[in-house]
């Protein structure tokens, strides 16, 4: 594990938002699930927060 990802969270989603992220990884636009979770929080936080 990467020392900047040391945490962990558990979420639950729908089988659908499951089947939407699951597609977005085969078409390349993120190598896994965390990454893809990762990257949507940081674009959330981005528009909330910054």
């Amino acid at each position: 594990m990467i020392a900047e990802y040391a945490e962990r969270i558990a979420l639950r989603l729908s089988k659908k938002q499951l089947q939407q992220i699951e597609q977005l990884i085969r078409e390349n636009k993120a190598k896994n699930r965390s990454e893809l979770v990762r990257q949507a929080l940081w674009e959330f936080l981005a528009k909330k927060v910054f």
